[in-house]
Parts: C-alpha cells; structure tokens; sequence
C-alpha cells in the first residue's frame, strides 16, 4: 500500500512538472515572439495599400502602435498605422493570411500566394480609427423604419425619400452611404404598405397583353432596413424599373450575368433572380442611369454587409446569393432581437418568428409551394453566443437534422429521401445558417447552442479556427490524465480510511 501511494506521489509531480514546462513554453512563444519591426510593417501595409485604385494613402505611412494578441487561439499582429493626411488604418497579420483594414477597403489577402480572397469597402471618418469593442457599442436600435412627413423613412440601416407625385424613390441609402440617387419605374403610381423592417410599394392596373391570364399587371417594389439593404422588384407584365446611381457609386453591366455590379463606397449588384420564365435586360444611359427592361421577372438589390469576416463566411454569402439568382434559396431572415428582425420571401412561402432567446431562435414556416426549397437565416452572436459551429444545433419539426455534404447538396431539397439538413457558419456578428426543406406543410425550424458532446452534433464542413483540447491546453489528453489521476487518489483514500 506505501508503495502505491509512492507511486501516486512521483507521478503527481512528473505531471504537475510537465504542465508547468509546458504552460512556461506556451508564455515564451507568446511573450518571446518578435514583434514585427516597423519597416515591416510600413511595406506590408504599402504593398497592398499603394498598389491598389482603391486606395488613397497620401504620403509615407507612420506606424503609431504594434501588438501581439491572441484572437480564436491564433496570434495575430495588430498594427496601426497614419498617413500623411491623418487617415488612420488597422491592420491584422497573422502566419496564413493577412487582413488589411483601411479606412476606403477591407483586403484579406492569402500569405502564401499573396491572391486577393476578399475585398470589400467600408467607410471610416478622417482621423477615426475601426473600434475593436464596435459590437458592445452599437446602438441597440430595431431594424424597423420610421415614416417621417410621410415622404421620409428612417431605418436603422436603410433611409430614403418618395415622391409621390412623381412615383419616385429619392436618396436610398445604405448606413449612411447614398447609393441611388433615384428609382423609378414608368407609369407607376403605388400604394404604400409600411410593416416594421418592410415599406412595399404596390400596383395593380389592367393589361395591354393578351398573355396575361387575368389581365392584370402588377408590380411591387420591396424596401427592407437590413444589413444587405435589399430591395426586391416582382413584375407581372413588363415596365422599365430606372437606377440612378449616387455621386460615389460606379456600375456596370455584367452581360454574362446579366447584372449590374455596383462598386466605390460600396459593392452591390442589380441581379434577376428566381425560377421564373421572364426576362431583365439592362441598359446603360451615360454613367449612372442604369434601366432594367423587366418581363414577367423579379429583379433584386443586395450588397455583402461590410464586416471583418472569414473566408467560410464570405464564402457562405456569395453561395446565398448564388442561390437567390438561381431560385433555390426561398427566403432569408435576418435576427438580430426579438423586435428587430428582417424577413424577405422569394417564393410564397410564410414565414413568423415564434422565439427569440439567449440562445435559442426559432421560425415557423408554410407554403402551398409543392417543391422544397432551402432557406437562408442570420442570427445575431448577442443571441446565439457561440464560437464554433460544432457547437451549434439545428431541429427540424423538434428533431435533429445532419449536415449537408456541401453547398450543392443544401441547394438541392430533393436528394436526400426527403430529409431536412443544414449548414452553418459562425462569424464575429452573427451565426449564418442554410435549411433545406424537401416538401411542405407546416413545419418549425430550432436554431440553438450547446455542448456537441451533450447533442451529439455531427460537425461540420466549414470550419473557422477550430480550438481543441490540444491547442488550448498545449497538453494532449490534459483532461483524461487529470480525472484518472483524481480517481486514483480518491481510491487511496478510501483505502486508507
């Protein structure tokens, strides 16, 4: 019995020996790592900065500050720098990748083969630098517009005026960012229809087409206050829907696509979307009229929100997109509160948000469509508190769902004998998740969080700086190793009792 206890004794000191060799490494590598020189600093800033039109540094740049910190268990350098104008940029290197963030654009750029993965403006004042703590002091205000003079409509991301003499929407802009001067359509005298984050415009007059079924042409124009600043076009007939682009927006026809890209303050585009049989032809009329000729079509707005954000994230948002052009995405929902929230419906589906709590977001949804479709949600990470998408749960109908093999799979309802799946993405913002529904009746769809040990999630194929034992210990099976050991003593000291 000594003699175990001995045993037990040497082996606590072996391992209390071994953890602290290990945590002393682990502060050297981080207390020891050079912190990158200033010249380094300058040239990698320059090297992106200097070379590309988006840009206008003026004069040599000054590093004002350089840290080493630790963001997802990855270290990262922080740099600061000044032009000689006094416009302040943030720069974020680490060994993979390296995200410049200056006050026109933000550039990820791959540090092995230096290709541009992302590039996006944002738009920062003159001598104001972006706020790390920007999340907690963002004003908690709803996504919801509020009529003013009954011309004016304030939202918390979208503003606008409307001429009802003219039928015309004036000064739209996107978080302060005057994007079109002007949308107009011919002949068109709407009815206005103002709920929370929605303001639709809608009429119904008789038609010249001896196509129409009903003789009834209509056309609705959408405005919802989201981060996207979507706007959403649905024609039953034909009419000219007109673009006049702000000051410091440019565009251009994209005839593949059929589309117009939008870039400067921002980057957007002017897109038909949906399964529908009609027709969007663009037409360009000097350098900022843009006129879409719709038939029998639907026509959309949207830009990427403009946050910091992984290559999975960007990667998720454009296969969103993809999908809306396409027709396989039927809806997307924007949550960011139980009163602030943005639904846009691309086919005739229902959609009502039934729960919004710490953690726990769910929707119900409808249709009288016989085919599937796949819907897109947001959920803000002030509900959805989770790093990892491991971590995170999606119920079908109250039943777990697995994931999707990839983005064709999620965009195809129909291929997996009728059973629901998913995929997620977790930013900094938000958790990003696509549902993919194979049939309808009524059915609830559960966005929540958890330990995936206590749910059994599957994992998944998108992920974003995974932290596991190993990397956040340094000690492999530091837990098994710590729970065999206090057994152990506990044993002895029954024993000895």
């Amino acid at each position: 019995m000594e003699s175990l206890k001995r045993l037990v004794i040497i082996f606590s000191i072996i391992l209390v020996a071994s953890l602290s060799f290990n945590l002393i490494s682990s502060a050297d590598s981080v207390g020891n790592s050079s912190v990158i020189t200033e010249d380094d600093a300058i040239n990698a800033s320059k090297q992106y900065l200097n070379d590309s039109d988006d840009f206008n540094v003026t004069g040599n740049l000054t590093v004002m500050k350089i840290e080493l910190e630790k963001e997802k268990n990855v270290l990262v350098y922080n740099i600061e720098l000044k032009d000689e104008a006094d416009i302040e940029y943030r720069v974020i290197v680490n060994a993979e990748t390296e995200v410049i963030i200056s006050s026109e654009t933000l550039v990820i750029v791959d540090g092995e083969t230096e290709d541009i993965i992302q590039q996006a403006d944002i738009k920062l004042g003159k001598s104001e630098k972006p706020d790390i703590d920007a999340k907690e002091k963002k004003p908690k205000t709803q996504m919801k517009f509020m009529a003013e003079d009954d011309d004016k409509f304030n939202g918390k991301y979208v503003s606008f005026e409307y001429n009802d003499s003219k039928g015309e929407i004036t000064n739209f802009t996107l978080d302060g960012t005057p994007v079109f001067s002007s949308i107009s359509i011919d002949d068109w005298s709407p009815v206005i229809k103002h709920s929370g984050s929605e303001i639709r415009f809608e009429m119904k007059s008789k038609s010249d087409n001896d196509d129409d079924e009903d003789g009834v042409e209509r056309i609705t124009l959408e405005i919802h206050d989201n981060p996207k600043g979507l706007i959403k076009v649905d024609v039953k007939g034909n009419k000219n829907v007109t673009f006049v682009l702000a000051d410091d927006i440019s565009g251009k026809v994209n005839d593949p696509k059929n589309a117009v890209n939008l870039s400067g303050e921002l980057n957007g585009t002017l897109v038909q979307i949906g399964h529908e049989n009609g027709t969007v032809d663009f037409s360009k009329d000097g350098s900022k009229n843009f006129t879409a000729n719709v038939t029998d079509a639907k026509l959309m707005f949207r830009t990427h929100p403009v946050t910091v954000m992984t290559q999975a994230q960007f990667n998720h948002r454009n296969q969103v997109t993809t999908g809306i052009m396409a027709g396989d995405v039927g809806a997307e929902v924007d949550i960011e509160g139980g009163d602030s929230s943005s639904t846009v419906v691309y086919d005739s589906l229902n959609i009502s948000i039934e729960q919004v709590e710490n953690n726990t977001v769910s929707i119900n949804i409808s249709s009288e469509l016989s085919q599937g479709t796949t819907v897109s949600l947001s959920v803000s990470s002030d509900i959805l508190e989770v790093m990892q998408e491991e971590n995170v749960t999606i119920l079908f109908d109250g039943e777990q769902i697995q994931i999707a093999d990839n983005y064709d799979d999620i965009m195809n309802p129909n291929d997996d004998d009728g059973a629901a799946e998913y995929l997620v993405v977790v930013g900094s913002e938000d958790v990003e998740v696509l549902v993919s529904i194979p049939h309808f009746s009524a059915h609830s769809i559960t966005i929540t969080t958890g330990d995936a040990g206590d749910v059994g999630a599957v994992g998944t194929a998108l992920p974003d700086l995974p932290a596991t034992e190993e990397e956040a210990t340094g000690v492999p099976g530091f837990g098994f190793v710590l729970a065999t050991l206090g057994l152990l003593m506990v044993y002895l000291l029954g024993r000895r009792e």
